[in-house]
């Protein structure tokens, strides 16, 4: 009898030391719902990473200089503003091409992640409206804007 309460007592402490993971899990998350965006471009009929060669690029809506002249980058990723349905951005990918601007709509909800940790701000993409300068096009793989850090749309030039 002894040993069964032993066993039944440790049985009830591992199930409450497992229940609180998923807990501490959800909390250390990000709380930062992100637009994720990856430059591409067309090369030989196959879709292709483009790496900027001097990326200046400013989050309008926001105000935030994002990068200015940095080479080498192939993503980037940004806020989305709480206090409105769109976000607008100034990009330019290198020195001797033009700048674009492009503006990404959509709508915010809140997700609720437990007493704990609180909700966080998620979007839902409905359009992108760009310039044609240098981009030649915008597309969306992924309309929800969340903290999975998963690339949400592909700017190709």
């Amino acid at each position: 009898m002894r040993k069964a309460f032993s066993i039944l007592t440790s049985l009830i402490v591992c199930i409450e030391m497992t229940a609180c993971t998923d807990q501490y899990t959800i909390c250390s998350q990000s709380k930062n719902s992100n637009l994720n965006a990856a430059f591409r471009t067309i090369s030989n009929n196959s879709d292709v990473s483009f790496s900027a060669s001097a990326l200046s690029m400013t989050n309008i809506t926001i105000g935030n200089l994002l990068f200015d002249q940095k080479p080498g980058i192939r993503a980037v990723s940004s806020n989305l503003s709480l206090s409105v349905d769109s976000t607008s951005f100034a990009i330019k990918v290198s020195t001797t091409m033009p700048a674009d601007t492009f503006t990404v709509y959509y709508n915010r909800a809140k997700l609720f992640l437990s007493l704990e940790c609180g909700e966080i701000d998620v979007f839902n993409i409905n359009r992108i409206k760009t310039t044609k300068n240098a981009i030649d096009s915008i597309t969306v793989l992924n309309a929800a804007v969340t903290n999975d850090f998963q690339s949400n749309i592909h700017i190709y030039f």
